[in-house]
């Protein structure tokens, strides 16, 4: 188990790990906890696209616009960075839901922006194929000091982007890999009432036998206290829940690589996942896994959790802990959730999947691209400590930001306690994407400044059980063409019986029948692409 570095408030610290950034996971932070730390230190000639081109550039980019934001040609950052820069930029920002229609409209018309923003990482070595991208290994070389630096201090990162062959296609959004970085990470982890373990005198589950005792007492006790047996003591939407009850037999619903080894798997044919199925088949027969669970909705699942009838499921720290503890006690008095540690398997597992330091954003140059050099310079920016605080806390000191002496950089109240009543989500998207996947090295600050107390301990004592997962791997054409054939016809037929498994509809007697028919889809086929893919990434 690896111990982790705990984020606290206060004037960035580094020990002996060293200089650090960490990143913003699905708006994570600290009220009294993970450790701050400043960020890298400026590559060879930092500012990049902070310094004014000569003469005006003009630059088309196609991003998705979160409901949250601005239009980008209104957001202070980019205003001012033209100011700085010279760069202008032509936004197509059509909304996040038509973002993927606009993508491939702009791809089959052969109409390209210069730069895409946020392209499907599945897409990225295919639209590189057909010659609609570039290889941009050597601009990066001679253009990109700040992203230069960090390849340099944390060599996984170049790994991280690379296809097999070396070549890189996209920008990302990155972590710093180190300790520093480990509690922003975690971002999906299990989530239980603390206020229904308080009225019943239990304490927070750890084992799977601590956790049917709970599920068990949910049901039966009446934790919300309206005299009915109506609760529901493990809810979610769909299966994903799955992968986080089967990791504690040391598995999960896809693919992953088991403790201790170096050999990617397929969790949904493993003998532990079959044990996990059993247990979780237990807690549906006896009503303690949410009826509807193959059905509900996001919308379905919140509803139940405002109706006090929920007491545990897995969730985003951001969308759910911190959404439904900032909310729902203004109608459920005493309502507290909080976020548990890794379930404890039969087999003394736990586990928990850690971020990758590549973190989203996969922005592409396109080969219309007249001025790539100036592109890779101008979003290199946002790699080195200047652009990083920039695009994170906004332009203006005073206006959306404050700064200690040390260097601490903190919202100001038109974020925190915005006067037109936005949440600071909203706020932020009035200045600056970075909420959303934007190529940039996060500031550590701003993750302390966006999570309150609650979520920031559940990332620090989750943390030290997390694994790294498989990295983002850019497969060969031919490789990617099977693995996509086989895994639509696979995923379709596992999930299906997944439920059939939970459910009972399909007994659990019939498990080598069903190991047997995904083996005959060609899961073996795609197992040793995925493990080819990864050795060779391993050596890279």
């Amino acid at each position: 188990m690896k111990k982790s570095m705990k984020f606290k408030t206060g004037i960035a610290v580094v020990a002996t790990v060293g200089m650090a950034s960490t990143m913003l996971a699905g708006c994570n932070t600290s009220a009294s906890k993970p450790s701050a730390s400043s960020p890298p230190e400026k590559g060879a000639g930092t500012p990049a696209a902070g310094d004014a081109a000569k003469q005006k550039i003009n630059f088309k980019i196609l991003v998705p616009k979160a409901a949250h934001e601005m239009p980008y040609d209104k957001m202070d950052v980019f205003v001012k960075l033209e100011e700085k820069t010279n760069v202008h930029i032509d936004w197509d920002n059509p909304p996040a839901e038509n973002f993927k229609e606009r993508v491939n409209l702009v791809m089959a018309s052969g109409d390209l922006p210069d730069m895409i923003v946020q392209t499907p990482i599945t897409e990225v070595l295919k639209y590189a194929q057909m010659g609609a991208i570039i290889d941009l290994n050597d601009l990066i070389e001679k253009n990109a000091p700040n992203l230069t630096a960090l390849m340099k201090k944390y060599p996984n990162i170049k790994k991280w982007i690379s296809t097999p062959e070396g070549k890189i296609y996209y920008l990302p959004r990155l972590y710093a890999d180190d300790e520093s970085s480990r509690p922003s990470r975690i971002n999906n982890p299990l989530q239980i009432r603390q206020d229904w373990l308080e009225k019943l005198n239990l304490k927070e589950p750890v084992t799977t036998d601590e956790w049917y005792t709970v599920l068990k007492a949910f049901k039966e006790k009446d934790p919300n206290g309206n005299g009915k047996m109506d609760e529901i003591p493990y809810s979610t939407n769909g299966i994903g829940f799955v992968r986080n009850l089967s990791r504690a037999w040391d598995v999960e619903d896809t693919f992953y690589i088991p403790k201790g080894s170096k050999e990617i798997r397929f969790g949904p044919i493993e003998d532990r996942f079959k044990e996990a199925l059993t247990w979780i088949n237990q807690l549906y027969k006896e009503g303690l896994l949410d009826k509807e669970f193959a059905t509900n909705d996001e919308k379905a699942f919140q509803s139940k959790v405002s109706q006090n009838l929920v007491g545990s499921y897995r969730g985003l720290l951001g969308g759910h802990l911190r959404a439904f503890n900032e909310t729902l006690p203004k109608t459920i008095p005493g309502f507290k959730l909080v976020g548990t540690i890794p379930m404890k398997g039969p087999h003394g597992d736990q586990r928990e999947p850690l971020g990758g330091i590549v973190g989203g954003a996969h922005t592409v140059i396109t080969k219309s691209n007249k001025n790539p050099a100036e592109a890779v310079k101008w979003l290199d920016y946002f790699y080195g400590p200047e652009g990083s605080a920039f695009l994170s806390f906004g332009p203006e000191e005073g206006k959306t930001f404050t700064k200690e002496p040390g260097g601490r950089y903190h919202y100001s109240d038109f974020v925190q306690k915005n006067p037109n009543g936005m949440s600071a989500k909203q706020a932020i998207g009035t200045f600056s994407p970075i909420q959303s996947a934007w190529p940039v090295l996060h500031h550590p600050d701003t993750t302390l400044e966006m999570n309150p107390s609650f979520n920031v301990d559940a990332m620090n004592k989750i943390a030290p059980y997390a694994l790294d997962g498989i990295p983002e791997l850019g497969f060969k054409k031919e490789d990617d063409e099977v693995r996509r054939q086989v895994m639509n016809d696979v995923q379709t037929y596992v999930d299906e019986m997944i439920i059939k498994f939970i459910m009972g509809n399909e007994p659990l007697s019939n498990w080598d029948a069903y190991v047997k028919r995904v083996k005959s889809m060609g899961i073996d086929k795609v197992l040793k692409i995925y493990n080819d893919t990864y050795t060779a990434w391993s050596k890279m």
